[in-house]
């Protein structure tokens, strides 16, 4: 998957899945995500990719990556938190960096 349509699809995977929604970490499994969480993550995160062009098989490829990534490097609270703070629009330069490095072995994959 190519950088640009990456982080299209990150992003609007970020926004869909936060818009409306109540976010509670959870406090016995940190490194557990909700189920709900992810399947809406990695629907919103392939249907963006698909818009942008890339083949079916690859955004589903590159999107689980992302979300698989982002499982081994955050805790579910730290990600809600900094998934937060971009759909708010008040993400600090290191929050970004972080994921966007975490996801950036994504598109070296493809």
């Amino acid at each position: 998957m190519n950088l640009t349509a990456t982080l299209t699809a990150f992003s609007l995977a970020v926004a869909t899945t936060f818009t409306g929604t109540t976010l509670q970490a959870q406090t016995s499994q940190p490194a557990q995500y909700p189920e709900n969480f992810l399947a809406d993550f990695l629907e919103s995160c392939r249907l963006s990719a698909t818009d942008q062009g890339l083949p079916e098989d690859v955004a589903e490829t590159s999107c689980q990556c992302m979300i698989t990534q982002i499982q081994a490097n955050y805790t579910y609270q730290e990600y809600t938190e900094i998934a937060q703070s971009i759909a708010q629009g008040n993400v600090t330069q290191e929050q970004m960096t972080g994921l966007l490095d975490t996801i950036e072995s994504c598109v070296a994959e493809e």
